[in-house]
């Protein structure tokens, strides 16, 4: 989205428009990227539900450093149900500034999207309670708010940020995770043609399931909204972690 905005504004320097960061004041969440290449792992378990999942973590021989380290904010902040009405509350404050003769239609419509995104964070929650895995295994880590509302481990086989390819001990790694936690599924965007996580699928004896993080649209439907795309993303999700 960046990179949108590096070649959209400037073009719209010049012109009538008005131009708004939805998404300034939101609390953004981290990508986390551990250092598989180069850590010795150790895990620790945890229950989610009536389960017991083992974690691979790292750590250098050096026992003061991180387990992981810190990257760049995750800018999918629209994924997220809860923080999109606060993306649409900003949105409707804006529209307001600039046409307050329609403040009214304004905030009904807010009002009406406002229930459509809670009860679809009710649909993922619902989706998601009390699953049998609790890791997915992404081509491409777009998905950090829902892992952190929803309570799932995000686990990229790509580098976090770059998308570079990883490294041999850290695909052994992914992949020995992966056969312990009896993986059927990994997560692809029809955006992103990922040669190293379809390998990783192979390898596993995965299938793939795709995602979408609104970042290009691929469907020409006129029904295909951000709410029908989210609920394509919820089955999704189920297959991934309950499959």
């Amino acid at each position: 989205m960046e990179g949108l905005n590096d070649t959209i504004l400037p073009l719209l320097k010049n012109e009538d428009v008005t131009t708004v960061d939805v998404a300034e004041d939101i609390e953004k969440v981290e990508y986390q990227q551990y250092e598989w290449e180069t850590a010795a792992s150790h895990s620790h378990s945890h229950t989610h539900g009536d389960k017991t999942y083992t974690h691979e973590h790292s750590h250098h021989e050096d026992e003061t450093s991180e387990a992981h380290t810190h990257s760049p904010k995750n800018p999918h902040v629209w994924i997220d149900p809860v923080k999109a009405e606060e993306i649409a509350h900003h949105i409707k404050d804006v529209l307001i500034e600039l046409d307050p003769e329609h403040k009214s239609d304004f905030e009904e419509n807010t009002e009406q999207l406002e229930k459509d995104l809670q009860e679809l964070d009710k649909e993922f929650e619902e989706a998601l309670k009390d699953t049998n895995k609790h890791s997915v295994f992404v081509a491409h880590p777009g998905y950090t708010y829902w892992a952190e509302r929803y309570d799932f481990d995000e686990i990229p086989i790509t580098e976090t940020v770059s998308s570079n390819e990883p490294s041999q001990k850290r695909m052994q790694i992914l992949i020995e995770k992966a056969k312990t936690e009896n993986i059927q599924y990994v997560a692809f965007e029809k955006s992103f043609n990922i040669g190293t996580a379809e390998a990783f699928a192979e390898e596993i004896g995965a299938k793939p399931v795709y995602l979408n993080n609104l970042e290009s649209l691929h469907e020409t439907s006129e029904k295909v909204d951000y709410f029908s795309l989210m609920r394509e993303n919820i089955d999704s999700l189920d297959k991934l972690l309950n499959k």
